[in-house]
């Protein structure tokens, strides 16, 4: 290094020696605060100080403790995320995912209880060891790594599932990623129902699922969430009662203040989105299927227009969003009004066809109406068209939690 100073304050000696002296008085000055450990203490008691330090100075988050918690056991998890996060989760980078794969565990052998108390139950320990009330959930470094894979495979089964049949096409559009460990730990809950039942629970699955999304069920306090909507959901698959999290939205969407809700509200406006994947939107230049590799959400009156004339967030609220290739939206629709592009499009394809398509990104025929007819397009035709699509969105959002199969 010294070497490297010198030769970089010769080239620049306009200050290349005041840079060297700042690396210097960094190294030489620099204070860092240590506690020195006997030789004889063993690793546990380490553990234990690393886990008492860390609880009253800056703070590490529950998987550095649980890292340094099992390193005693066997179990080199930071070691063993890497690997997974490399071999399993190339395409998503959400900031917890290796906390959801702990918590999947805990929900499975603990009632739905996933709380960074409960995970450290998941420590092994060997009958022998047991004190008195300490419950054993797993006895064993294999064992772990057994429940350690068996939760990595049920995440990205529920990850695939969001894609596949709830419209998250890509994980930007997962309404609320903190409610992946109950949705993956209640999907194998239902798939291990009896067969003439497993049909029946995992639509109860979907029910609660796009009721917690719709009533931003998972915003706060996730834990005691989680652990009570497993424990209802799944006591509902066995013939228990209706859950909280659906009887309390239940009849309608009617308590939804859809007008409020853009991209910084993700959770409903994630939804939203899903939903209108769910209903087979098609692309409205190629008649194609969304591609999860080149998806826009589109402004179907553009933000340009709502800046003019002072529109502030409500030109950017979901019920003026729809998901578009990026070259439609971007190259061919730009930022053009609907009434200037859809008279061509209508001549070059027919009606009813640019009509159906529209259909498909729940734009009722009244809303089609108002964006082909309209010139000019004044604010309050905006408000129309939004009121307008917000009853299609609605009438929508009631339908799949009264039949979420059909």
């Amino acid at each position: 290094m010294d070497k490297w100073l010198n030769e970089y304050g010769k080239q620049y000696p306009e200050y290349g020696e005041k840079f060297r002296g700042t690396i210097h008085d960094v190294m030489d000055n620099y204070k860092i605060s240590s506690i020195e450990l006997g030789g004889e203490i063993g690793i546990d008691k380490v553990c234990a100080i690393f886990t008492k330090i860390n609880s009253t100075g800056v703070k590490l988050d529950i998987f550095d403790l649980m890292n340094a918690l099992l390193k005693p056991e066997g179990v080199l998890l930071k070691q063993q995320w890497q690997t997974t996060k490399k071999q399993d989760f190339k395409s998503v980078d959400f900031r917890h995912l290796n906390i959801y794969v702990l918590q999947v565990i805990s929900i499975l052998l603990q009632n739905g209880s996933c709380s960074p108390e409960y995970l450290k139950h998941l420590v092994p320990k060997n009958p022998h060891r047991k004190k008195k009330d300490d419950p054993i959930y797993i006895a064993s470094a294999d064992e772990f790594m057994l429940r350690w894979k068996e939760s990595v495979d049920a995440i990205k089964q529920t990850l695939g599932l969001l894609s596949r049949g709830f419209g998250a096409i890509v994980p930007k559009f997962i309404p609320y990623v903190a409610i992946l460990p109950v949705f993956a730990a209640l999907n194998m809950t239902a798939g291990k129902q009896p067969a003439s039942t497993r049909l029946d629970a995992f639509n109860k699955v979907k029910r609660w699922y796009w009721a917690s999304v719709f009533t931003k069920r998972y915003g706060s306090a996730v834990a005691t969430t989680t652990a009570r909507d497993y424990r209802e959901v799944g006591a509902w698959m066995e013939g228990g009662p209706i859950p909280d999290a659906i009887s309390s939205f239940l009849p309608s969407s009617e308590n939804l203040r859809l007008r409020e809700f853009t991209r910084q509200n993700a959770a409903i406006y994630n939804g939203v989105i899903n939903l209108i994947v769910l209903r087979g939107a098609k692309d409205w230049y190629t008649g194609q299927d969304p591609n999860p590799e080149d998806v826009d959400d589109h402004h179907i009156i553009p933000k340009s227009w709502g800046r003019k004339h002072g529109l502030g967030n409500a030109i950017d609220t979901v019920l003026n969003r729809t998901p578009l290739s990026s070259d439609t939206n971007r190259s061919v629709i730009g930022s053009s009004l609907p009434h200037e592009y859809l008279p061509d499009l209508i001549a070059k394809n027919g009606e009813d066809k640019v009509r159906d398509i529209f259909e498909s990104h729940l734009i009722p025929r009244e809303a089609f109406d108002i964006l082909l007819n309209q010139n000019p397009f004044t604010p309050k035709d905006f408000m129309d068209f939004t009121e307008a699509r917000e009853h299609a969105i609605r009438s929508a959002i009631d339908r799949l939690l009264i039949n979420p199969g059909g």
